[in-house]
């Protein structure tokens, strides 16, 4: 007969690890294998422009290594400062270039994404590295993004005959037989808008694994810290406001370029409500299968997403002025220019 002793749980310092600690220590090797790489990385001027340039081509296969090349363009940058950015930006695009010609007979690729991609990274890491507010550097890629709006309606006079004539090309090659004109023409007049706010989300998402990959070398924990206190400067909020009246209350090109402006600025107050839910999940100590619950709702179910994206932004609207993180018991960092 075995005794009850044979099945109880394992004392501490018994020498059998526990699920937790098991946990932790796989998280550990993770995080020591990733400190580890970016420090090899990091070693050099030419170390970082060999791998942006790498993963710029490894881009046009699969383009979230796009991303990855930014983030490295960014993490020099907050590390060593705008000059060194610039050096790695250039040798990038130019080793990039020649991978690239090597392999499609054509430099545009590296050109187009170091115009599109790496150097606004640069720009925003600048005004991160500077600032040392996310929630700065953000509104200063909504700016870029909404200037990008108004050169793009100047250069093509008619953006919504452009767009409707690019659209009606991309549905032609769509197998299913249906009339796609009335959501064109919805659509048409503020597709820069859409294009302009994908744009936006992909600097912040470039730009925030920087700033994680900063803080891993240097300041491990410190980048969960600074993202749970992500907030917009107020102005931005004053901005919404006014562009939500116009978006209402005015006709043509005025009207549609609001609403392009306000596709925007949802992005970054999203990114402040997303910051929200993980200071809420981390104060209270809740699961984390919360977290996932809602990155799997916006990811992969297009039907609640939209309203998902429209509460979150809501949520980070509203935060700007009642500051729900000292409703909550401890007050996160102050709007950038208070």
């Amino acid at each position: 007969m075995f005794r009850a002793a044979a099945f109880a749980a394992p004392r501490r310092g018994s020498g059998f690890p526990t699920e937790g600690a098991v946990d932790a220590r796989r998280l550990n090797l993770a995080a020591n294998a990733m400190r580890s790489l970016l420090t090899f990385v990091m070693r050099g001027r030419v170390h970082v422009i060999t791998a942006c340039a790498v993963c710029s081509v490894l881009s046009l296969v699969l383009f979230p290594f796009n991303y990855l090349s930014g983030a490295l363009l960014g993490l020099a940058t907050l590390r060593h400062g705008a000059v060194e950015g610039v050096w790695v930006l250039l040798g990038s695009t130019v080793l990039g270039g020649a991978f690239t010609f090597a392999a499609i007979q054509s430099y545009f690729p590296a050109l187009l994404l170091a115009l599109m991609s790496w150097v606004p990274v640069w720009v925003l890491a600048i005004v991160l590295r500077q600032s040392r507010s996310q929630g700065t550097a953000l509104a200063a890629g909504a700016l870029i993004l909404a200037i990008a709006v108004v050169v793009v309606r100047i250069v093509l006079g008619d953006p919504a005959a452009w767009w409707t004539g690019v659209l009606e090309d991309f549905f032609s090659w769509f197998p299913i037989s249906a009339d796609w004109s009335l959501f064109i023409d919805r659509i048409a007049p503020i597709m820069t808008g859409i294009v302009a706010a994908g744009a936006l989300l992909g600097l912040a998402v470039t730009l925030l694994l920087a700033r994680w990959w900063h803080a891993v070398l240097d300041r491990p924990g410190g980048f969960g810290e600074e993202f749970r206190a992500l907030r917009m400067p107020r102005n931005s909020g004053y901005a919404a406001l006014v562009l939500t009246a116009l978006a209402w209350v005015a006709d043509g090109w005025v009207s549609h370029l609001a609403l392009e402006w306000l596709m925007i600025l949802m992005v970054i107050f999203g990114l402040q409500g997303i910051s929200l839910v993980h200071y809420v999940v981390k104060r209270r100590n809740a699961s984390v299968a919360w977290l996932a619950g809602l990155y799997v709702a916006l990811a992969f179910v297009p039907q609640p997403a939209s309203e998902v994206v429209l509460g979150l932004a809501l949520v980070g609207l509203t935060d700007t002025w009642i500051d729900y993180r000292n409703r909550f018991g401890v007050r996160g960092n102050p709007p950038a220019g208070e």
